[in-house]
């Protein structure tokens, strides 16, 4: 049953419409869950990441001949510095989330470079180096209005001029609102312009012509790294593609062919060791090093269900929302199990359907049980 969002299909599951929901609770319902005696309660890690992604590209067209400031990597790594991750985990999602460098999940921790381990983060939150590399990549408030200017002679804006306000598209209908809020506050900490845009959940996508520099996004990372191939390289960078982060640069060539090759190495390789080595290669490169977009966190979720569903598998990485689930839970009153999705799909196709609300249904169907050893 499709419904139009999260907080919509936690409704049907209080009143019985559905047996379960796709998706996890949020704070207020897992406290609301716990005291219903006709629902259970579990949490499991999600094998996700939520992030700021930063527009790589030389340029967007809201400013065309502009040479876009987060093309410059010190520019990138300040912006990571200004953001407090713990804050983000501790404050806005009450607890529920493990932080995260590497757009690599939370539950395979070897696969993570040393680099990008929270106490050696090169980038992680210090407003002080935040500054330093603002200095460093040129861009410092020169006629004192505390508003930063452009450095000497930048493309597009000759003579020094305040900067264009950054493009900030922030999505809604998840703590990545409340996320979106704070990196707005520090941006005016530093004196950094911004425009604020709020998008729908579905369409249109602000991401599909890269007319944006700032997106509070989130991806489902799976349980391999693959991510850091079909999520980054230079091949994918197209409209609708699924890279709209790395760009290109002034002569409109891949900003980093480095990267093209270290995460083809993830993706076509010859074992699952050759795999690992070369994903934790190019998370190197691309985060503690070039910080292409600032990973925020991974979702510590909590699902519930109907005490009428038994059998349910609460898969570690995945919750409710697994083949297992459907093959093994059943409806003891009779009748088919029932989920409530948290919006309805967008297109239905196997091979070009990237939202998590097409997955829902599209995992039915294509399925394969013994693609990998279970956990």
């Amino acid at each position: 049953l499709f419904y139009e969002s999260q907080t919509s299909a936690y409704a049907a599951l209080k009143i019985g419409e559905v047996d379960f929901i796709q998706g996890s609770l949020t704070y207020e319902q897992i406290l609301d869950a716990e005291e219903d005696s006709e629902l259970c309660v579990a949490a499991y890690s999600e094998n996700g990441m939520m992030e700021f992604d930063l527009n790589n590209n030389y340029t967007i067209q809201r400013y065309p001949g502009v040479r876009n400031p987060l093309h410059v990597k010190e520019f990138r790594r300040a912006l990571s510095c200004m953001v407090d991750k713990q804050y983000i985990i501790d404050e806005i999602l009450k607890g529920a989330g493990a932080l995260l460098n590497v757009p690599i999940t939370v539950n395979s921790p070897s696969l993570w470079p040393e680099c990008a381990l929270p106490e050696n983060y090169p980038w992680k939150y210090n407003e002080t180096r935040a500054e330093e590399q603002l200095v460093l990549a040129g861009f410092v408030d020169t006629d004192a209005d505390n508003i930063v200017n452009y450095p000497v002679d930048w493309p597009g804006r000759p003579g020094q001029p305040n900067m264009d306000p950054l493009i900030m598209w922030v999505r809604p209908e998840d703590e990545r609102l409340d996320a979106g809020r704070y990196l707005a506050d520090q941006l005016d900490l530093f004196g950094i312009p911004y425009c604020v845009l709020y998008c729908d959940p579905m369409w249109p996508s602000p991401l599909d012509d890269r007319d944006y520099h700032i997106y509070t996004g989130g991806w489902v990372l799976g349980r391999y790294p693959t991510f850091l191939y079909y999520g980054f390289h230079s091949d994918f960078w197209f409209p609708y593609g699924s890279n709209y982060v790395t760009g290109m640069n002034s002569s409109n060539l891949p900003n980093y062919p480095i990267y093209d090759t270290l995460s083809r190495a993830v993706y076509y390789t010859d074992s699952i060791a050759s795999s690992k080595e070369a994903a934790k290669t190019a998370a190197e490169y691309g985060w503690c090093d070039q910080v292409f977009n600032i990973p925020l966190w991974s979702y510590k979720s909590y699902v519930a269900w109907r005490k009428t569903m038994p059998g349910a598998v609460n898969m570690f990485g995945y919750g409710l929302d697994n083949p297992y689930q459907f093959l093994n839970a059943y409806a003891s009153l009779g009748g088919s199990i029932r989920m409530g999705t948290i919006h309805a799909p967008h297109v239905l196709n196997p091979l070009y359907s990237t939202w998590y609300y097409d997955y829902a249904v599209l995992d039915r169907v294509y399925e394969g049980l013994m693609m990998i050893n279970p956990y």
